[in-house]
């Protein structure tokens, strides 16, 4: 692919130039490891199944919960048991629709984190290729598509490394973006939030319960150190929807994951004798 002579790349627009070719690759792979899964999918589909394990790697079907919170009336609640500073973040894109009181928690603001972007150009784009060729049998595929997911995996380990380095490029903090040849770098910043726990100490509850939403997650723990029950939060929340998402994976990741589940549900079944 030629380059435009009229772009001298600087500083970490030098650095993705020269990762440029590798980045290629990883977008090739991905749209690769993309249709063979699409193939597998199918192949579920006409079988009517959730699941098929090929060689190593499992296709299935994982279902997705989609609830519809009640948001103000959870947050009351947990603020009468006390913990809803610890499990609540202001929701900014709710909060911005008030200035008055965005411009109360202003003071409380937590910049993002900064992240760098790479935005291709034309000529950085990557063609989209015809996989057709690689046939429709499902072991082959899985064959192929376990030998690209780790080359991917690779890749975008690499990716996440180059990015890092960039974030620390001095131009690139002055500049906020650079261009190269095949399109251009930017310092971005992330999703900003607030110091919670300050804005209820310093303001009162009002602020949280009006524009908070609930870590799941953290609920989960303090639900089992005995401060309440999963049943007294499903009363603010109705499940509206089961989605279902379809996913290929090696046997040794779905392990991972599993291990990650148990490990999970032993920590919190600690956190509960201990409560």
């Amino acid at each position: 692919m030629a380059h435009d002579k009229t772009i001298e790349a600087r500083g970490a627009a030098k650095m993705m130039e020269d990762f440029y070719m590798h980045y290629g690759q990883m977008k090739r792979l991905e749209s690769k490891t993309d249709y063979i899964k699409d193939i597998i999918r199918k192949e579920l589909d006409r079988m009517d199944i959730k699941r098929v394990q090929y060689d190593g790697v499992a296709g299935k079907y994982v279902a997705c919960n989609v609830y519809e919170t009640n948001h103000v009336a959870l947050n009351d609640y947990l603020n009468d048991i006390g913990i809803l500073p610890h499990v609540a973040q202001i929701d900014l894109s709710l909060i911005k629709d008030s200035p008055e009181d965005f411009i109360a928690v202003e003071p409380f603001l937590i910049p993002g984190r900064k992240y760098v972007r790479f935005s291709p150009n034309k000529a950085g784009r990557t063609p989209e290729e015809d996989f057709s060729h690689l046939g429709e049998d499902p072991h082959l595929l899985i064959s192929q598509w376990s030998s690209s997911r780790q080359e991917l995996v690779s890749l975008e380990k690499n990716y996440e490394t180059l990015k890092r380095k960039m974030l620390k490029c001095s131009i690139l903090q002055q500049e906020r973006k650079l261009p190269l040849h095949y399109g251009s770098v930017s310092l971005l910043d992330g999703k900003p939030s607030f110091d919670s726990e300050a804005v209820y100490a310093a303001l009162g509850d009002h602020f949280l319960i009006q524009y908070g939403k609930v870590d799941m997650e953290q609920l989960d723990n303090f639900i089992a150190m005995g401060f309440l029950k999963k049943m007294e939060v499903d009363q603010f929340r109705r499940l509206v929807d089961v989605r279902l998402r379809f996913v290929l994976i090696s046997e040794e990741d779905e392990a991972k994951m599993f291990a990650y589940f148990h490990d999970k549900t032993r920590r919190l079944s600690k956190l509960s004798i201990a409560g």
